[in-house]
């Protein structure tokens, strides 16, 4: 019967233009938006046997603006068929007449499991966690249904779960955001944020799906640790010794499995590049093939242990000295042992995002003044800019839509959502930087002019880069548009 209909659908296609399926479905694959699609059904039924597949690849659940008694009563739409990504949202309950309770889970799980199995073409199924109900409803992922169903899904190459992760104190409440990896296999990308397991059972459940899936591409993970959201940038708050990446490396490395052939790696709170135990070597290079990595984002911004002090998370950059591919890196902020290993071992970046905000005159931001990055083609940076009154400020996002490395993209996200100190035994929490970059770290914040390109005071990125960014393709900044976008524009046009 399947046959019979992609024969029918092959010489459907062939009607058209004379042009074999391929042809149509590499079309269909740069097709943008739902509504150049659309039109393109509505156009004959030809071009809606082809391209009605491609509308309805993408499918997004909101769990929450259902009803349990109800969301079980409506019928499933036919076009499920089709679909290729699923996401799952589950956000705040807002309804009025009814209070959340965790016995309504059952019934939420339920459907999602009904439209699963309507889904016979799935390759991504992502679910975003964000609640508010002391993370009662984030242990629906938990269901044993639920998983049996996805790890049952042959076609599933894609897996992205990220949580929502509150401040809390009550162990078990965090233990609610975790998801069970240990069954999944063949996967191409694996993505866990905010998750908040034991970090012992969420390193053998980790292990357990990257050494089933030997093809994996892409690998984010974030642990759900708290943060203190009073100031800018936000403070991560460290607990134990920060040896999760270290553990799960060893763990895997034990297994005796090759290293994953990775070409993205993102790496969130509490997932540290770095570690002062000795003698551990390039314990990263046990898990990942560092020669094809092309894509890289952390977090490597400011954390607080049990001392209560502040200090950048100290990374060590020499794990990445192999990563001769590299193409895109994102952080949180770009330190002085970072701008120096860019500038002498990693210059193929051409691409670098920097998530946190600095302030206007932060001594920080002399780094952007002596980077020298020849293939740099995209930056992007929060700056505060200053308006026409010396003492107002704005703190303006910009659309690019990046988040810190710590938010599941983004992050996102993540985090998915996201800086200084380096050398093998640098540990996250230390205040020294190994580097000799000839600077007081225990200075105070000095006034940076940089070199303006018409003289103006108002400061940016542009301004502060050696060859302000005559090369670059792609731009990412905070701009006060009654300022920095005149000072601006005129260089833009040439």
């Amino acid at each position: 019967m399947a046959s019979e209909a992609a024969a029918s659908r092959g010489n459907v296609l062939g009607s058209v233009s004379g042009l074999p399926p391929e042809i149509w479905t590499m079309i269909g694959d740069e097709i943008q938006g739902p509504k150049n699609l659309s039109a393109l059904v509505a156009v004959c039924r030809a071009f809606c046997d082809i391209f009605t597949p491609f509308l309805f690849a993408r499918k997004v659940l909101k769990l929450n603006s259902f009803r349990p008694e109800e969301i079980n009563s409506q019928g499933l739409e036919p076009t499920l068929v089709h679909t290729k990504d699923f996401e799952v949202r589950v956000e705040e309950f807002m309804f009025k007449d009814f209070t959340y309770d965790v016995s309504m889970n059952d019934e939420y799980v339920k459907f999602v499991v009904k439209v699963l199995k309507q889904m016979p073409n799935l390759r991504s199924f992502s679910w975003h966690d964000s609640p508010h109900e002391d993370h009662i409803p984030s242990t629906m992922l938990r269901d044993k249904t639920l998983i049996t169903t996805l790890q049952s899904c042959k076609s599933l190459a894609h897996l992205y779960v990220s949580f929502e992760f509150q401040s809390t104190n009550d162990e078990e409440h965090a233990l609610n955001c975790s998801f069970p990896v240990s069954g999944f296999g063949n996967l191409t990308s694996l993505e866990l944020y905010n998750i908040g397991g034991r970090e012992a059972d969420e390193i053998n459940g980790i292990t357990a799906a990257l050494s089933s899936s030997p093809h994996l591409k892409k690998l984010g993970l974030g642990l759900g640790w708290n943060v203190d959201c009073e100031g800018i940038p936000e403070i991560l708050l460290i607990r134990g010794e920060g040896d999760f990446l270290l553990d799960l490396c060893t763990r895997y490395h034990a297994l005796e499995k090759l290293p994953l052939k990775l070409e993205t790696l993102r790496l969130g709170h509490g997932v540290f590049p770095s570690t002062d135990k000795p003698d551990s070597g390039n314990f990263l290079a046990k898990l990942v093939n560092m020669n094809g990595l092309k894509t890289l984002h952390l977090f490597n911004g400011l954390i607080r242990g049990d001392d209560d002090e502040d200090a950048y998370l100290m990374v060590d950059w020499a794990l990445f000295d192999e990563c001769v591919q590299l193409r895109q890196l994102v952080v949180s902020r770009l330190g002085p042992d970072l701008r120096i290993w860019l500038n002498t071992i990693r210059q193929s970046v051409e691409e670098l995002i920097v998530t946190d905000h600095y302030a206007f005159y932060e001594s920080g931001l002399k780094q952007f003044d002596l980077l020298r990055l020849p293939n740099l083609s995209y930056i992007f940076t929060r700056e505060v800019t200053a308006k026409k009154e010396p003492s107002t400020w704005s703190d303006t996002d910009s659309d690019s839509g990046f988040e810190t490395v710590s938010d599941s993209d983004s992050f996102s996200e993540a985090e998915s959502e996201a800086e200084s100190g380096s050398g093998p035994g640098s540990g996250s929490g230390s205040h020294t930087d190994e580097l000799d970059t000839g600077e007081d770290p225990e200075s105070e914040p000095e006034i940076i002019l940089g070199q303006p390109l018409r003289g103006s005071q108002t400061i940016t990125v542009l301004d502060r880069l050696h060859d302000h960014g005559v090369n670059l393709k792609r731009l990412g900044i905070c701009l006060d548009l009654e300022n920095s976008w005149v000072h601006h524009r005129p260089a833009m046009h040439r």
